[in-house]
């Protein structure tokens, strides 16, 4: 009941916000579940000077610019020069989502349990990952699936970010956003936002070392290495492996032969090349009246 009556504000905002049109100078964040949307959204919100908009905290919709926080897709031309979209090798959200739902969405997991037959544990991911990615292919609550979203991001224009080029160079790739969307970069804030969403300072853990029961669960990329097995494999190429090309992950589709059980523990992630369509906008004049809207 509380989560429904938050979607009350948080919509009604955001609806406010789409009807102003190029008046409003709020930021949307959008990308798959598990991509590094929360990241960027504080990222976002440190580096710009905009609150983020948190509807559990707002019990009447707030009318002013805010960062938005979204996993959902918005039809509108209007609101795309100033949404940045954030992707993710969908074999890493795979795995992030299992835990996530399995430590924080009881709704979800009950779902997938249900598809599943069995309950879902902290040590079962192996065994359940091929039947999970089934799952998560036509599972819609609270975001599109990874390939109707990320096929939505082949079709449009967006300032873009991949998560993990935000964890090789943090401070670069928030200076290029910020400029993609016609703001004056402020190198403090940027400094500040860095430090303040570290995932070190935040989760007390060197990255990479995991705790399955937190939010910030391990940090790194390439991670799906460790836990897809040959079936996995097999299951998220005949789902999304020709998408997984179009982005840039893999250069072809021969990655599911070099799986062989699983790689030893903490497997490093290799170098991807970039996606074939990065956001190369540029960057536009800034905004006079940015100062007025907290920028």
């Amino acid at each position: 009941m509380r989560i429904r009556y938050q979607q009350l504000p948080y919509w009604s905002t955001i609806a406010y916000d789409v009807l102003l049109n190029g008046f409003s100078r709020s930021v949307h964040v959008v990308g798959y579940a598990k991509s590094g949307t929360c990241w960027l959204s504080g990222l976002m919100s440190e580096s710009t000077g905009l609150p983020l908009y948190k509807p559990w905290k707002h019990p009447a919709p707030k009318l002013r610019p805010h960062v938005f926080h979204m996993m959902r897709l918005l039809p509108f031309d209007r609101v795309r020069n100033r949404t940045v979209y954030v992707m993710r090798d969908g074999r890493d959200a795979m795995v992030s989502r299992f835990y996530d739902i399995l430590h924080r969405e009881p709704l979800q997991r009950v779902h997938a349990e249900k598809f599943l037959g069995c309950e879902m544990t902290n040590d079962n991911l192996r065994e359940l990952l091929p039947r999970f990615i089934e799952f998560l292919s036509t599972y819609q609550a609270g975001c599109a699936d990874y390939k109707t979203h990320l096929t939505h991001w082949l079709q449009h224009d967006y300032v873009t970010v991949r998560y993990e080029d935000l964890l090789e160079d943090t401070a670069g790739q928030l200076r290029r956003i910020v400029q993609e969307l016609g703001r004056e970069p402020d190198p403090a804030r940027i400094e500040t936002a860095v430090r303040k969403y570290d995932f070190e300072s935040n989760s007390k853990r060197n990255r990479g070392q995991e705790d399955k029961n937190s939010f910030l669960r391990k940090g790194v990329a390439g991670d799906w290495k460790n836990h897809f097995t040959p079936e996995a494999a097999r299951v998220f190429d005949a789902y999304a492996g020709e998408l997984l090309v179009d982005l840039g992950y893999e250069p072809d589709r021969s990655w599911v032969q070099d799986v062989v059980g699983g790689a030893a523990p903490d497997a490093a992630a290799e170098p991807r090349p970039a996606p074939r369509r990065p956001r190369l906008r540029a960057p536009a004049e800034p905004d006079p009246v940015a100062s007025l809207s907290g920028s």
